[in-house]
């Protein structure tokens, strides 16, 4: 792509060269897009969490070993989850 030129940082400047207008955009995951926003630095261009078809698709799993994870464990692991999807 000719319009975009790719930069290599180390990964957690992203938020900082972001603020300091060195870069136009970046890629965040959680906590780094929330705090963007309480900060009032840029705005959100795709949200995965709301955004169709983005929204539609699991990005994140969660696996146990049986053994290991009693049942109640796994329930609330999923709970979690899912709450902290929005889901809930």
């Amino acid at each position: 792509m000719k319009d975009i030129t790719w930069i290599n940082h180390e990964p957690d400047k992203s938020m900082q060269l972001f603020a300091e207008g060195k870069i136009d955009a970046f890629m965040g995951f959680a906590p780094e897009p929330q705090e963007m926003r309480a900060k009032k630095i840029g705005r959100v261009l795709i949200d995965f969490g709301k955004d169709r078809p983005w929204s539609q698709y699991f990005c994140c799993m969660a696996a146990a070993n049986r053994d290991f994870t009693p049942v109640s464990c796994t329930a609330v692991m999923c709970y979690r989850y899912l709450q902290g999807a929005h889901f809930l």
